[in-house]
């Protein structure tokens, strides 16, 4: 049959579980792709800057703010005093020709005799045409040829850097001085003998003003630090780098298309192999699908605010999206895919180390607090701490990077945390109305005696009904004495027999007068037809309920495979006693269709049922006789074959038993009777009744 292959196969993420996966991965990607590239994030001035700006290549432009103060410096007509570049060309040329001869001097005096007159007339020379005492050059003489180079190198950085500023002949005659300057003592530091007065004044300045309010950054050099303030210098920076940090941009974008990968591989094999299969399932995965891309939108979105440490809100995305899955799917997998979401998030707003320390934290705290089920006190208790939490971290960032402390922080960190928990448990109900997860919250509801469908079968079914309470109670005792799912196993006895609504008559515990047993006129098979029914009765009926799927293995599982005896042997007594009109019986038209339990949850129930109907069957028992039963039904289960999928333990069914007797020998215990009672006063009315209540009075108990 259909329903059967549907739930014997195990839940799997087969062809449109990929296509889900695959399309989850565009959508993630496209939105990433749209933030780095297509609308890259530019900053406001007077922003604080919310990561580290480094420029990939060198880069030379004009400081707009330097500009704009030298410009209104100088009035029409008005000679103004600029800084003369060529100058600065020329004195460097110059150093360049005295390290030229100077290394020329070196090879040639390898050939003379050091202490002759010619050396010293040699040096002597070259000392006086580039106005420089003698013992600069002797000194620089005794350097190999490379040490050379490296000193000359950096005299021309030193030289370059002062003749970019204001140097007038007043400055170069000090610097030139022994003694009034510390500079000469460096081994570079006869650089300024080759200093040259670079002012001259000039009636259109402009061209200048370019000029001297032009910088030069090497690569690698900081545009803005973290924590910075985006200054119009800051944006004409920002401005002549946009084309090759968007290259980069393009690399990051990669990366995060890498990382993605990455996690949901990791994702898939938690899945597989760790937690509750039906995580796996089709709708499971793209409802997690829609809730990662929803909360990557908000954290993006969060991030680009063009508010002043806005970036410490992008850890309320993480912490929201953690709290959903803990509350509606699983504990341990919303560590891993908001750890995922914390990772993307930080790679795509480019925070430094600490904002990445701070965002990755937010995916722990709900799994440490919150739990499937827990109460409305511990949720929003968990808010406080929540925003507590995000407070101290964000305090801890500051003092660790040795920033300033801003109030703004502490109060943006406190709401993102709170936030995100108010946000998720306020998303809660619509999540579960469209999750195909047994939440707890549905559960609640599921288990609720003003169901329409328990109120229906207490009306119709009460037997039934009565007999799904008591395995609902002995069910929910030994998965809790497991470690099993408690809540679900409970509302799944609830449930498990509904089918019976289809024919409630022709069920043992609906039958009251045993006169009028349906069964009595039919032949076995069909009997036994009719019982075997309940169970696909009760899968469409849950069907057409809308009850969630996590229930029908409940339903189909809670028989197994196993016989139903009453109608085969008296299949086989009328074959015996009749062999031409009653046909020898197959054992396979007495069977239940199974699947046996292929879960702990399941194969409790198929205890808990057995045990329900063998002891309200036997009556009374007393302690020793209860335990023995049990474990008979236990046995007997183990040799069909029908726990083997189960994955029960010895011990899981040792501690089931435990639970099972603990449950029925308090419920069945025997209560004292109260002392007889004096008579009441009689009236001439109740004279004849008199015997008839001594005699109740004194056989029955008091209830």
């Amino acid at each position: 049959m259909g329903w059967m292959k549907e739930l014997s196969a195990a839940p799997q993420a087969g062809w449109r579980g990929v296509v889900a996966l695959l399309v989850f991965f565009v959508a993630a990607a496209l939105l990433v792709y749209i933030h780095l590239v297509l609308h890259p994030m530019v900053f406001r001035e007077g922003l604080i800057a919310p990561y580290t700006v480094i420029t990939p290549i060198e880069i030379s432009y004009i400081d707009s703010e330097k500009l704009a103060e030298l410009s209104g410096q100088s009035a029409e007509g008005q000679e103004f005093v600029v800084i003369d570049p060529a100058v600065t060309e020329k004195s460097s040329a110059r150093l360049e020709a005295f390290r030229t001869e100077l290394l020329a001097l070196q090879k040639e005096l390898g050939r003379l005799n050091p202490e002759s007159s010619q050396a010293s007339a040699k040096v002597q020379n070259l000392a006086g045409g580039y106005k420089l005492d003698a013992s600069y050059v002797i000194n620089l003489l005794n350097y190999k040829p490379e040490d050379i180079r490296d000193v000359f190198a950096a005299a021309e950085r030193r030289l370059r850097q002062r003749m970019s500023e204001a140097v007038a002949p007043a400055l170069i005659r000090e610097l030139q001085t022994a003694g009034a300057n510390r500079e000469l003592e460096s081994p570079e530091g006869w650089y300024v003998f080759f200093l040259l007065p670079n002012l001259r004044s000039t009636a259109s300045p402009q061209t200048e003003f370019e000029q001297f309010a032009r910088v030069t950054l090497p690569a690698g050099s900081v545009l803005v630090p973290s924590g910075g303030i985006i200054s119009r210098s800051v944006k004409d920076r920002l401005a002549q780098v946009s084309p090759h940090i968007l290259e980069q941009d393009y690399q990051r974008f990669g990366a995060i298309g890498l990382l993605l990968l990455g996690c949901i591989l990791v994702w898939y094999q938690y899945l597989r192999r760790f937690a509750d299969r039906r995580l796996l399932r089709t709708g499971v995965i793209m409802q997690l699908g829609m809730l990662f891309i929803g909360f990557l939108a908000a954290g993006i979105l969060l991030g680009r605010m063009q508010l002043d440490y806005a970036y410490y809100s992008v850890a309320f995305a993480v912490a929201a999206l953690a709290s959903i899955v803990v509350l509606v799917y699983d504990t341990r997998f919303a560590i891993y895919l908001s750890m995922g979401l914390a990772a993307v998030l930080t790679v795509a707003l480019k925070m430094g180390p600490e904002l990445t320390l701070y965002t990755l934290s937010g995916a722990a705290l709900p799994t440490l607090i919150l739990s499937p089920g827990c109460r409305k006190r511990a949720q929003v208790t968990f808010a406080l701490l929540s925003g507590c939490f995000y407070a101290m971290l964000a305090a801890t960032v500051t003092l660790s990077a040795a920033q300033p402390q801003h109030w703004q922080i502490l109060v943006i960190a406190f709401a993102s945390g709170f936030g995100a928990s108010v946000t998720a448990l306020g998303l809660l109900p619509m999540i579960e109305s469209f999750s195909s997860q047994c939440t707890p919250g549905k559960l609640i509801d599921l288990a609720n005696q003003e169901n329409a469908l328990l109120k229906r079968l207490k009306r119709e079914a009460p037997g039934t009904y009565a007999h799904s309470m008591m395995v609902a109670d002995l069910a929910e005792e030994a998965c809790k004495e497991i470690g099993a799912a408690s809540m679900l196993t409970r509302v799944g006895a609830l449930y498990h027999d509904i089918g019976k609504l289809k024919r409630p008559g022709f069920f043992a515990e609906n039958i009251h007068d045993l006169t009028q047993n349906p069964h009595l006129g039919l032949p076995s098979e069909a009997s036994a037809r009719i019982i075997k029914e309940h169970v696909p009765d009760g899968l469409q009926l849950a069907r057409e309920n809308s009850l969630p799927k996590d229930l029908y293995r409940f339903i189909a599982e809670h028989h197994g495979s196993y016989q139903i005896k009453y109608f085969f042997v008296q299949a086989q007594r009328r074959h015996e006693a009749d062999p031409e009109n009653n046909p020898e019986p197959e054992a396979a038209n007495f069977r239940y269709e199974g699947p046996i339990p292929q879960s702990r949850e399941t194969a409790v129930l198929m205890l808990a049922d057995v045990t329900e109907a063998v002891t309200r069957a036997r009556g009374d028992f007393d302690e020793m006789e209860l335990k023995w039963l049990l474990d008979e039904i236990v046995e007997e289960k183990l040799q069909e074959g029908q726990l083997l999928d189960s994955a029960l333990t010895v011990g899981d069914l040792e501690k089931v038993k435990s639970a099972f007797h603990r449950i029925l020998i308090a419920q069945r215990h025997h209560r004292l009777r109260y002392p007889q009672e004096p008579p009441a006063p009689m009236h001439f009315h109740m004279v004849g009744a008199q015997k008839r209540i001594s005699e109740i009075r004194s056989q029955s108990p008091m209830d």
